[in-house]
């Protein structure tokens, strides 16, 4: 299952549905995200193979995008991934 703020997300529902399991994720709020994600079933099974292929490509983008940041001049980062 797909978590999001601690909170499991159904895998056996539309996204649209399942974020509205996140306090403060309404009905409408979830059908906004997803429109302006242009996700809708077609969409996102187009692209992906679940919520959790979704989450897992966010993810490593994420991750990808902090390894890219440069170091305070005179500092040393070090980013611990578990893959």
């Amino acid at each position: 299952m797909a978590r999001i703020k601690g909170i499991d997300l159904p895998n056996d529902k539309h996204i649209s549905i399942a974020l509205t399991r996140v306090y403060g994720v309404g009905r409408k709020l979830a059908l906004t995200i997803c429109k302006d994600a242009k996700v809708n079933r077609a969409t996102f099974y187009k692209y992906y193979e679940d919520q959790y292929d979704l989450l897992n490509k966010i993810q490593t983008e994420y991750i990808n995008q902090l390894k890219n940041i440069p170091p305070a001049a005179g500092k040393k980062i070090h980013l611990f991934v578990t893959e």
